[in-house]
C-alpha cells in the first residue's frame, strides 16, 4: 500500500480530509486510521503539534510517535505539513520539519487558509517559507497554497498528491 502522511494542527484537519474524502467528519479524524484514497493508497492523519492549549509532555509524545511512524516507511511517499497561511513556519514547525529532514521522508508544506490574508501578504508569506523550505534536504520545493472555503489550491493539491503517490 502507498502511503501519504499529513501532519496536521487541528484546525486544518476536517477541511483539509473533506477536500479528498467529502464524507470525513470530526469524529473520524481521531481514530488516526489510514483513510483509502484509491487503489492501495491512504491518507494518514498524525497527530497535530502545533495547537497551543497542548500540555508540552503530549506535544513531546506527538513528536516521538510521528518520528517513530515515518521512520523506515519505504511505501511512505511523501508527508504533508498544513502550515496556516495567516501565521507562516512557527518554531515549532520548524522543529517539525527538522524531524522529517533526520527521518529522511520527503515532505511538502502546504499554507492553508490563503483566502484569509491578502494577496500581498500571502505572495510575501509564501516567498518566506519557500526559501525556508529550500533549506531543508527532504522538503519538496513547491509550497502550495490553498483555501479550503474558496478552493483556491485544491487542483493542484489534488495533483500533488496524485503525482506523489504515483511518484
Amino acid at each position: 500500500a502507498i502511503r501519504l502522511a499529513c501532519q496536521l494542527r487541528p484546525q486544518t484537519d476536517l477541511s483539509f480530509f473533506q477536500i479528498f474524502l467529502p464524507q470525513t467528519t470530526a469524529a473520524t479524524l481521531r481514530t488516526s486510521s489510514p483513510s483509502r484514497i484509491g487503489e492501495e493508497r491512504y491518507l494518514v492523519d498524525l497527530p497535530g503539534y502545533g495547537y497551543a492549549a497542548a500540555p508540552k509532555d503530549l506535544v513531546a509524545r506527538w513528536k516521538r510517535l510521528i518520528l517513530d511512524y515515518l521512520r523506515g516507511r519505504v511505501v511512505l511517499k511523501r508527508v504533508l505539513v498544513l502550515i496556516d497561511a495567516r501565521h507562516g513556519l512557527k518554531p515549532v514547525d520548524i522543529e517539525i520539519l527538522t524531524l522529517l529532514d533526520k527521518a529522511a521522508v520527503s515532505y511538502q508544506i502546504v499554507l492553508t487558509k490563503s483566502d484569509k490574508i491578502k494577496p500581498t501578504e500571502l505572495a510575501h508569506t509564501l516567498a518566506k517559507v519557500e526559501a525556508i523550505a529550500r533549506t531543508h534536504v527532504a522538503a519538496f520545493p513547491e509550497v502550495l497554497a490553498t483555501s479550503a472555503e474558496t478552493g483556491a489550491g485544491i487542483g493542484e493539491l489534488r495533483a500533488a498528491v496524485v503525482s506523489a503517490a504515483k511518484g
